[in-house]
């Protein structure tokens, strides 16, 4: 493999954390109704929890973890308030 291929395949990965982020922030959009009815205290706190592990899981550091999902969380929450 050449330096142009694994850049390539990085692209490629990248575009695809992309288009499934956009995904996530359309389901975003139609929880919003869902929402309203129910609230669910601990569904961060459960998030967090499956995040960790997923990337214990993966060898990705736990921070890095949680500052993405932070991250999400917030552009999620924010979708949502413009709904």
């Amino acid at each position: 493999m050449n330096l142009l291929k694994i850049r390539q395949d990085i692209d490629s990965l990248d575009c695809e954390i992309l288009a499934a982020l956009a995904a996530r922030f359309d389901l975003c959009k139609s929880i919003v109704e869902y929402k309203e009815d129910t609230e669910d205290p601990n569904r961060e706190s459960a998030l967090q929890e499956l995040w960790v592990k997923k990337a214990q899981s993966l060898g990705l550091s736990e921070s890095f973890a949680l500052e993405v999902l932070n991250l999400v969380l917030a552009e999620s929450k924010s979708i949502q308030r413009k709904k």
